[in-house]
């Protein structure tokens, strides 16, 4: 316990130290603000870190102020914690997908913690995710070079029974789905065959009808192969938009300080710009994702993963318990955010 106290006090002195080389301002004001936050408002090192939700000029952007664990009680209030199996187990969601023609990557398996459940014959190209996980949790790529051997994350072959046996002994219980690539004008962006998915999220009123919360696109940089932003520490971007079109004004970023997000117009390895990019099949997406909530009418507000394939938009995930978006404050609406977490 002494150990992760003394780990936590190094992470928050670095985050204030890095604050204050950023923002000029002196760090002995600068530590009231980030225990406060960090003891009574709920917020984690890493939130601390990525948001800077302490610093003046970024409170100024925010019109609610809230941790990812205080948004959890506000959730609550409109998706069922009772319900919740139906978006967060993925094996149960994926079997709504199927009875309600939602489209969406074909699962392949069902292995480890006990299980190995299989559904025909291994794609080339498949994943493997943590059935009730986040984050990107259980998360790998595999490429079958032949009939019985595969690639782990672009590692040497290996006997594909191997891999198999060692999932299955494994104590996660892990989806194996067919791996889906961007669409080739989203793929333009970072000239990698990978998959960069969209964030949308909507809104279900009392009446049923559905609308766009906001939406982003999460951008794979370096040598990831999974989209996961973790509060810019993962090197990705969320690329955002204007609200009511699929036309990039920016993608957000970790400061090179260490310590807040910033905005770039132009992507950081290809250069290709990305102010002005018009995401591929953007309403299709969006379509998708508002007759995907159609299906859930007990949640009030989901956030959907959706991948912009060649082949039209697929459902990856659904979100009940989704990330507030403070990386870039400005994509859902002032009232929204009072409404859902004031």
């Amino acid at each position: 316990m002494r150990g992760r106290a003394r780990a936590t006090l190094t992470a928050m002195s670095e985050v204030v130290h890095g604050a204050a080389r950023r923002f000029g301002i002196p760090a002995a004001l600068l530590w009231p603000r980030v225990l406060r936050r960090f003891f009574l408002d709920r917020f984690s090192v890493a939130e601390l870190r990525a948001y800077a939700p302490f610093v003046g000029e970024v409170l100024d952007t925010l019109p609610v102020v809230i941790s990812k664990e205080a948004s959890l009680d506000r959730l609550a209030r409109i998706n069922p914690r009772g319900l919740q199996w139906q978006t967060e187990d993925k094996e149960k969601f994926y079997g709504i997908c199927v009875s309600k023609g939602i489209p969406h990557p074909r699962v392949c398996a069902v292995i480890g913690n006990g299980r190995d459940t299989r559904h025909g014959e291994l794609p080339t190209h498949f994943i493997s995710k943590d059935q009730g996980g986040a984050y990107a949790s259980g998360f790998a790529v595999f490429e079958r070079t032949d009939a019985d051997q595969v690639r782990v994350n672009a590692g040497p072959p290996e006997p594909l029974k191997d891999v198999l046996e060692r999932l299955a002994r494994g104590r996660s219980s892990l989806l194996l789905q067919e791996r889906l690539f961007d669409h080739p004008g989203l793929q333009a962006l970072s000239a990698r065959p990978v998959l960069q998915s969209a964030r949308i999220n909507t809104f279900r009123a009392a009446e049923g009808r559905c609308r766009l919360l906001f939406w982003m696109i999460k951008l794979v940089t370096g040598r990831n192969f999974s989209d996961n932003f973790s509060g810019g520490r993962s090197g990705n971007l969320i690329a955002f938009g204007a609200p009511d079109s699929g036309k990039l004004l920016g993608a957000r970023t970790l400061h090179p300080s260490g310590v807040g997000l910033t905005t770039i117009l132009n992507h950081p390895e290809t250069n290709r710009p990305l102010a002005g990019f018009t995401v591929p099949l953007w309403q299709e997406a969006v379509a998708t994702a508002l007759q995907a909530h159609r299906h859930f009418p007990d949640f009030g507000a989901l956030g959907w993963d959706v991948a912009i394939t060649a082949d039209g938009p697929k459902i990856l995930e659904a979100n009940a318990w989704w990330d507030p978006p403070t990386y870039a404050p400005q994509i859902m609406a002032a009232d929204d955010w009072r409404a859902i977490f004031g």
